[in-house]
Protein backbone atom coordinates (compact mmCIF):
# COMPACT_ATOMS: atom_id res chain seq x y z
CA UNK A 1 0.00 0.00 0.00
CA UNK A 2 2.95 2.20 1.09
CA UNK A 3 3.55 1.37 -2.77
CA UNK A 4 0.38 2.44 -4.07
CA UNK A 5 -0.01 5.76 -1.74
CA UNK A 6 3.45 6.63 -3.26
CA UNK A 7 2.32 5.61 -6.88
CA UNK A 8 -0.91 8.12 -6.69
CA UNK A 9 1.42 10.59 -5.37
CA UNK A 10 3.63 10.93 -8.48
CA UNK A 11 0.75 10.62 -10.93
CA UNK A 12 -1.32 13.06 -8.89
CA UNK A 13 2.18 15.22 -9.06
CA UNK A 14 2.74 14.28 -12.80
CA UNK A 15 -1.08 15.31 -13.83
CA UNK A 16 -0.40 18.58 -11.89
CA UNK A 17 2.89 19.10 -14.04
CA UNK A 18 1.32 18.23 -16.78
CA UNK A 19 -1.62 20.29 -16.24
CA UNK A 20 0.79 23.16 -15.64
CA UNK A 21 2.46 22.46 -19.01
CA UNK A 22 -0.69 23.03 -20.68
CA UNK A 23 -1.87 25.76 -18.89
CA UNK A 24 1.89 27.68 -19.92
CA UNK A 25 1.54 25.94 -23.41
CA UNK A 26 -1.86 27.84 -23.80
CA UNK A 27 -0.79 31.13 -22.41
CA UNK A 28 1.67 30.99 -24.64
CA UNK A 29 -0.04 30.64 -27.95
CA UNK A 30 -2.20 33.53 -26.49
CA UNK A 31 0.70 35.73 -26.13
CA UNK A 32 1.68 34.07 -29.76
CA UNK A 33 -1.70 35.26 -31.07
CA UNK A 34 -1.75 38.55 -29.47
CA UNK A 35 2.21 39.37 -30.42
CA UNK A 36 0.96 38.65 -34.35
CA UNK A 37 -1.88 40.80 -33.92
CA UNK A 38 0.32 43.95 -32.68
CA UNK A 39 2.98 42.66 -35.03
CA UNK A 40 0.29 43.29 -38.13
CA UNK A 41 -1.14 46.41 -36.25
CA UNK A 42 2.20 47.81 -35.58
CA UNK A 43 3.12 46.92 -39.79
CA UNK A 44 -0.34 48.80 -40.45
CA UNK A 45 0.74 51.32 -38.87
CA UNK A 46 3.92 51.97 -40.25
CA UNK A 47 2.23 51.70 -43.67
CA UNK A 48 0.05 54.29 -42.58
CA UNK A 49 2.52 55.95 -41.47
CA UNK A 50 4.83 55.88 -44.43
CA UNK A 51 1.57 56.61 -47.07
CA UNK A 52 1.22 59.83 -45.03
CA UNK A 53 4.78 60.54 -45.04
CA UNK A 54 4.53 60.47 -48.72
CA UNK A 55 1.87 62.12 -49.15
CA UNK A 56 3.73 65.30 -46.81
CA UNK A 57 6.30 64.67 -49.30
CA UNK A 58 4.16 65.60 -51.94
CA UNK A 59 2.90 68.45 -50.26
CA UNK A 60 6.27 69.53 -49.63
CA UNK A 61 7.34 69.19 -53.38
CA UNK A 62 4.03 71.60 -54.20
CA UNK A 63 4.47 74.01 -51.93
CA UNK A 64 8.33 74.20 -53.12
CA UNK A 65 7.16 74.72 -56.60
CA UNK A 66 4.47 76.71 -55.56
CA UNK A 67 6.72 78.96 -53.45
CA UNK A 68 9.22 79.29 -56.80
CA UNK A 69 6.28 80.53 -58.32
CA UNK A 70 5.51 82.70 -55.85
CA UNK A 71 8.51 83.99 -55.50
CA UNK A 72 8.23 84.79 -59.25
CA UNK A 73 4.80 86.13 -59.21
CA UNK A 74 6.02 88.42 -56.21
CA UNK A 75 9.03 89.84 -58.16
CA UNK A 76 6.61 90.08 -61.56
CA UNK A 77 4.51 92.25 -59.36
CA UNK A 78 7.28 94.16 -57.71
CA UNK A 79 8.55 95.04 -61.45
CA UNK A 80 5.16 95.98 -62.52
CA UNK A 81 4.53 98.25 -59.82
CA UNK A 82 8.30 99.92 -60.36
CA UNK A 83 7.20 100.21 -64.43
CA UNK A 84 3.75 102.00 -62.99
CA UNK A 85 5.65 104.35 -60.36
CA UNK A 86 7.79 105.16 -63.68
CA UNK A 87 5.57 105.99 -66.16
CA UNK A 88 3.77 108.14 -63.83
CA UNK A 89 6.83 110.05 -62.76
CA UNK A 90 7.44 110.54 -66.64
CA UNK A 91 3.43 111.66 -67.05
CA UNK A 92 4.25 114.01 -64.33
CA UNK A 93 7.19 115.60 -65.73
CA UNK A 94 5.55 115.83 -69.28
CA UNK A 95 2.77 118.05 -67.56
CA UNK A 96 5.23 120.00 -65.83
CA UNK A 97 6.79 120.35 -69.30
CA UNK A 98 3.82 121.16 -70.82
CA UNK A 99 2.97 123.50 -68.18
CA UNK A 100 6.04 125.23 -68.40
CA UNK A 101 5.96 125.81 -72.21
CA UNK A 102 2.25 126.99 -72.14
CA UNK A 103 3.62 129.68 -69.27
CA UNK A 104 6.30 130.86 -71.74
CA UNK A 105 4.68 130.56 -75.11
CA UNK A 106 1.65 132.25 -73.91
CA UNK A 107 2.51 133.93 -70.69
CA UNK A 108 4.68 136.22 -72.00
CA UNK A 109 3.41 140.06 -72.60
CA UNK A 110 6.49 141.19 -74.31
CA UNK A 111 5.73 141.99 -78.34
CA UNK A 112 7.39 139.89 -80.99
CA UNK A 113 9.49 142.64 -82.21
CA UNK A 114 11.45 142.48 -78.52
CA UNK A 115 12.19 139.33 -79.13
CA UNK A 116 15.80 138.21 -81.04
CA UNK A 117 14.35 136.03 -84.69
CA UNK A 118 15.43 132.19 -84.42
CA UNK A 119 16.82 131.87 -87.50
CA UNK A 120 15.65 128.02 -87.57
CA UNK A 121 11.84 129.23 -87.07
CA UNK A 122 11.82 132.43 -88.46
CA UNK A 123 12.51 133.65 -92.13
CA UNK A 124 13.30 137.50 -92.26
CA UNK A 125 10.10 138.07 -93.87
CA UNK A 126 8.37 136.97 -91.37
CA UNK A 127 10.40 138.57 -88.50
CA UNK A 128 9.64 142.15 -90.55
CA UNK A 129 5.83 141.25 -90.94
CA UNK A 130 5.19 140.23 -87.23
CA UNK A 131 7.19 143.25 -86.24
CA UNK A 132 5.18 145.28 -88.36
CA UNK A 133 2.05 143.94 -86.93
CA UNK A 134 3.14 143.99 -83.51
CA UNK A 135 2.04 147.69 -83.73
CA UNK A 136 -1.52 146.92 -83.87
CA UNK A 137 -1.98 143.51 -83.09
CA UNK A 138 -1.51 140.79 -79.91
CA UNK A 139 1.82 139.61 -79.62
CA UNK A 140 2.48 136.18 -81.82
CA UNK A 141 4.59 133.69 -80.11
CA UNK A 142 7.98 133.10 -81.99
CA UNK A 143 8.56 129.80 -81.62
CA UNK A 144 6.44 126.71 -81.67
CA UNK A 145 6.31 124.70 -78.51
CA UNK A 146 8.00 121.65 -80.27
CA UNK A 147 10.88 124.05 -80.94
CA UNK A 148 11.40 125.02 -77.36
CA UNK A 149 10.91 121.78 -76.38
CA UNK A 150 13.59 120.50 -78.55
CA UNK A 151 15.48 123.09 -77.30
CA UNK A 152 14.94 122.14 -73.62
CA UNK A 153 15.55 118.59 -74.71
CA UNK A 154 12.04 117.53 -73.76
CA UNK A 155 11.91 116.03 -77.09
CA UNK A 156 14.57 113.48 -77.75
CA UNK A 157 14.98 110.27 -79.76
CA UNK A 158 12.36 108.94 -81.59
CA UNK A 159 10.03 111.19 -79.97
CA UNK A 160 8.50 113.98 -81.44
CA UNK A 161 6.86 117.08 -79.18
CA UNK A 162 3.73 117.03 -80.53
CA UNK A 163 3.89 113.21 -79.33
CA UNK A 164 4.44 114.64 -75.79
CA UNK A 165 2.09 117.33 -75.99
Amino acid sequence: MQCNKLLSIVVLVLVFVVGLQYFQYRQQQQQFVQLQQQLLTQQQALQQTNERLEQAQQKLKMLDENSVEGIVKQANDAILDGWQLLLDSVSEELENVKKSVRSQTFGSDQPQAQQPPDSDTQTPADAAQSSAGSEHSEPEPSHSSTDILNERGGASGPQSAKELL
